[in-house]
């Protein structure tokens, strides 16, 4: 059986991949992706399907229910 890859927390792809190219991959302002990365708003629920299959795999329904790998340690 595969090993699935871990996915990356909605904030991390973000910082990974910076503002203005995570507005281009999920439609949205690059405001948006800001607000999203600091935890000042978060995505829709009914928007969260859409933006894991922007992502091409990267972020999964997890992404979404944890901040960052920081906010762990």
């Amino acid at each position: 059986m595969a090993k699935q890859k871990p996915t990356l927390s909605l904030i991390d792809l973000i910082t990974e991949i910076g503002d203005d190219r995570a507005a281009e991959m999920f439609r949205v302002k690059r405001r948006t992706v800001a607000s999203w990365r600091r935890s000042e708003r978060w995505p829709l629920a009914r928007d969260i399907p859409h933006l894991i299959e922007l992502s091409g795999g990267r972020l999964s329904l997890e992404s979404f229910f944890y901040r960052s790998r920081t906010d762990a340690a």
